[in-house]
């Protein structure tokens, strides 16, 4: 997702390529969204200490 975003944005503002205008922002925003949603849906193992 995160080379995806980068490949249209490059197609966007270097190669001026109008048609990325509205898909890019919505693909940051939706990779906002899952690099914001990792934690939830991938916690941490629970550290344990032995007594």
């Amino acid at each position: 997702m995160i080379a995806d975003v980068i490949a249209n944005t490059y197609a966007l503002v270097v190669l001026k390529i109008a048609a990325f205008g509205v898909a890019v922002p919505l693909q940051a925003t939706f990779l906002g969204f899952i690099l914001g949603s990792i934690p939830f849906i991938w916690p941490r193992k629970a550290v344990t200490l032995a007594t």
